[in-house]
């Protein structure tokens, strides 16, 4: 089977570290709004690294700005026109907080439903340090085999890493 270990698991299993939420406005005929917002449930005590959410934009897009939330540090936006995808980039998102982005879709045709279906999915990257989503902790590590060349650390680093973290829009 190919399904993978997060379509397996049940919500009893783990909790999302993160939480999406899309909602698509339409502004005029030719432009679109995309409000992303992003919820951390992780501890307050964790924090995501190095977020980056993306996503697709209708073909007929000529433009896209973006207005991120009240005390928004360290976040940046990127549209790249020939890949047709926006980028809203997090350098630290704490945990138990939120945080939203607004991003302004100009289109140079009037918008349809087929233009809506367009936008997403949305996919997420991120790293969050010493966290595991399923609560599963290295306690106790032997090295049965020593040698020479090699110099065992003392310390273990747990790191939850996500390069496939998609929502539908």
């Amino acid at each position: 089977s190919t399904q993978s270990t997060w379509d397996r698991c049940t919500s009893t299993d783990f909790t999302m570290p993160f939480r999406i939420t899309p909602i698509i406005e339409q502004l005029s005929p030719y432009k679109i709004e995309m409000t992303l917002k992003v919820r951390a449930d992780i501890s307050n005590r964790s924090h995501g690294a190095n977020c980056v959410l993306k996503f697709p934009v209708p073909k007929a897009t000529t433009n896209v700005t973006a207005e991120f939330g009240v005390g928004a540090v360290g976040q940046t936006h990127e549209y790249t026109n020939s890949e047709q995808v926006v980028a809203w980039g997090i350098k630290r998102f704490e945990g138990s907080t939120e945080h939203v982005m607004k991003a302004r879709i100009s289109l140079s045709s009037p918008v349809t439903g087929n233009v809506k279906k367009e936008i997403g999915p949305i996919s997420m990257q991120f790293e969050i340090p010493n966290h595991n989503v399923t609560g599963i902790a290295i306690r106790f590590l032997k090295i049965e085999e020593r040698s020479k060349s090699y110099s065992p650390s003392r310390w273990v680093r747990n790191i939850t890493q996500a390069t496939s973290y998609i929502v539908r829009v």
